[in-house]
């Protein structure tokens, strides 16, 4: 690769693995969920590795932060995806995707790279395609364990 090349395209931190995998001429499984990103940071390939990604993060409460009233989703989580130049997201979610009393938030990271400016308002028909993209690979993905909640007592102690 050459040096002081770099590559700007939309990426995730499981890519490292097929990366360096391929990097080494290691053989990876067919179904690796998970991109080689060589061929983009050496400029055989262009675009980006990725057309959308989605996640979501479970919200882990910490003692100096604000406690959940009544209601509140337990455990709750922070959904997103990415496509392209927008990000959109929701906070404080149940699992089931459920509103909770939240929309989406919509971004355009190419004139807000610091998400200070919610445009969902300016454009709806966006907000609803990437919330649906959103609902469809969540539905794919498979449920989390069970766990107690942070403050339960643990066996044992």
């Amino acid at each position: 690769m050459p040096a002081g090349r770099s590559y700007d395209g939309v990426v995730s931190s499981v890519d490292a693995f097929p990366t360096f995998a391929k990097a080494a001429a290691a053989e990876l499984p067919a179904d690796l969920d998970a991109v080689d990103l060589l061929p983009f940071a050496t400029g055989k390939r262009l675009g980006d590795a990725h057309e959308s990604l989605c996640w979501q993060q479970q919200v882990w409460s910490r003692p100096n932060e604000r406690k959940p009233g009544p209601g509140y989703p337990q455990p709750a989580y922070n959904l997103a995806i990415r496509n392209g130049r927008w990000k959109a997201v929701k906070q404080d979610q149940p699992f089931d995707g459920t509103n909770h009393g939240r929309a989406w938030e919509l971004y355009d990271l190419s004139r807000d790279p610091s998400e200070l400016n919610d445009v969902a308002s300016e454009y709806p028909e966006k907000v609803r395609q990437l919330g649906d993209d959103f609902t469809a690979w969540r539905n794919q993905m498979p449920k989390p364990a069970l766990s107690s909640p942070p403050d339960a007592p643990r066996q044992g102690r």
